[in-house]
């Protein structure tokens, strides 16, 4: 009896293997087609919320010669799911998140954003200096 694989994984019953393996290809081909759409019909700087949260979708116009494109932003969301900064970090290649996860993995920037936390003021004194407005 020979096995099909799917995913890596080895699949005895040969029929459900290919229903499986027409299934995932189907997906794939989904998604490809979804995101096909949204680079071709998409607005300028749309971003399009994913499954993943705090991940989304931004079209790029095109730019000094370069064509529209699709990159992701990693922006943190509130409780409802919006985005919580005007603009997040844009990713626009495996590569480049490849890079980033490096320079988020180093120990060092644990260490640099708690300074930054004790040198900044806090978000009380903050709130409490905007309430120090004239009102007429």
């Amino acid at each position: 009896m020979e096995l099909t694989y799917i995913c890596g994984k080895p699949f005895v019953d040969e029929g459900l293997a290919k229903l499986l393996s027409k299934h995932i290809r189907f997906e794939l081909v989904m998604v490809d087609e979804r995101l096909l759409q949204f680079l071709n019909n998409g607005k300028d700087w749309e971003r399009k919320q994913t499954s993943i949260p705090g991940i989304f979708l931004l079209r790029l116009p095109s730019f000094k010669g370069r064509k529209p494109s699709i990159c992701v932003e990693v922006n943190p969301v509130d409780s409802s799911g919006a985005p919580t900064k005007k603009r997040g970090v844009v990713v626009r290649s495996s590569t480049e998140l490849e890079e980033i996860r490096k320079i988020l993995d180093n120990e060092k920037i644990v260490e640099l954003m708690k300074k930054i936390e004790e040198v900044n003021p806090s978000e009380v004194a903050r709130a409490a200096k905007s309430s120090d407005v004239y009102e007429v």
